[in-house]
């Protein structure tokens, strides 16, 4: 990521379809990189300049019931680490692009339910387990 151009690489998805690992470990495990004052302390080369989120198929937020739809914001079929450049989420901020999302992500996941919610991704995790490529093919 920080090797090549940001006007080439803005972020990186670092997919793990074989970690086969709950998502209590996995955050326990990964935390760090979400983490800015440990992932300055563990690689501080990359402190201030890369930041991490990442997703698992048991995402929970602390203190959500288990059938929160919110708890879908954060999964993904198998676990994945997203690493974007700081400076850019940072003139993002800057520039009012980020302002909402996250209400806007929770107001969509509650009107939908979590039946519908549930429905669609189960669907991607079947077509991820399957190798079906293309989320416009698997929901259109």
């Amino acid at each position: 990521l920080l090797h090549s151009r940001r006007e080439d690489v803005a972020t990186v998805l670092i997919p793990a379809p074989h970690l086969d690992v709950d998502f209590v470990t996995f955050h326990e495990t990964i935390a760090c990189l979400e983490d800015e004052d440990t992932l300055a302390e563990l690689f501080p080369p990359y402190a201030d300049r890369i930041m991490a989120v990442c997703f698992h198929p048991e995402h929970a937020w602390a203190g959500l019931d288990e059938d929160d739809p919110l708890n879908y914001e954060k999964r993904a079929p198998f676990p994945v680490v997203n690493l974007l450049r700081t400076d850019m989420v940072d003139e993002a901020i800057q520039a009012g692009l980020t302002a909402g999302i996250g209400e806007r992500n929770e107001e969509r996941l509650k009107r939908e339910g979590i039946a519908a919610v549930r429905a669609v991704y189960e669907k991607l995790h079947s077509a991820a387990r399957e190798g079906v490529k293309g989320v416009d093919q698997l929901l259109g």
